[in-house]
């Protein structure tokens, strides 16, 4: 299911049946300057949202789903928050944020300027939540037993292992000068290197197994671990 928005947000609620339900709510001024495009020909949902000249307001799209389905995101401006689904999500927005409470699935979402917050949340697959100036948190549901990236160039990367078991290899990234790192364990390596003109500081440690690989990074910012 791909969904693209300029300004409007998505709203993502599981449902009681197998049907797929959408409620676009626009306020717009003027109305007529917002055009929603529904396109269900090929074997892919396609939603759009076209905004022309000067426009005021917002608007909001709430989409009632059933577990396991593909939700591809795409907006200039809009977020998403979810609740409760089991799915694929995949998110890319400009200064939008993202929310995503108790679901779980293969999270793949990216902003600019927004921040992304993941509560309790349970990776059934490789995963990645970054973002270039925002925020990104995220807290899990149960320990990972798949890969996962947090990354923010220039706000604050945290990690929250909501208390359960840590386990894989742990990499932690930041710029060697201006960045900063946190992590209540000891870390087993540490080195130096240089990206895109900077230098950076990588430090490693290992729980249990080798698997799976947990990247936390960032640039001017903070890459932090916490046990919860």
């Amino acid at each position: 299911m791909e969904l693209e928005t300029e300004n409007a947000d998505l709203v993502v609620r599981r449902g009681t049946s197998d049907e797929v339900k959408l409620v676009v709510t626009n306020r717009y001024n003027p109305a007529h300057a917002c055009e929603n495009n529904f396109d269900d020909r090929g074997l892919v949902l396609k939603l759009s949202e076209i905004l022309s000249g000067p426009v005021d307001g917002y608007a909001t799209w709430t989409l009632t789903v059933p577990d396991g389905l593909e939700i591809d995101f795409v907006s200039v401006s809009g977020g998403l928050s979810a609740s409760g689904v089991q799915g694929t999500f995949t998110g890319a927005t400009g200064s939008g944020d993202f929310e995503v409470v108790n679901c779980n699935g293969v999270f793949r979402l990216q902003t600019e300027d927004g921040d992304i917050d993941a509560y309790g949340v349970v990776l059934t697959d490789g995963s990645s939540f970054t973002s270039a100036s925002g925020t990104v948190r995220v807290k899990l549901g149960e320990s990972a037993v798949h890969d996962l990236k947090i990354d923010s160039e220039s706000g604050k990367a945290v990690l929250n292992y909501g208390g359960y078991p840590l386990r894989g290899s742990f990499e932690f990234t930041a710029e060697d000068r201006d960045g900063w790192i946190n992590s209540p364990i000891v870390f087993d390596g540490e080195e130096r290197f240089r990206r895109r003109g900077q230098r950076y500081i990588r430090k490693t440690f290992i729980r249990t197994t080798a698997s799976p690989q947990i990247t936390i990074g960032t640039a001017t910012g903070q890459a932090a671990l916490q046990q919860g």
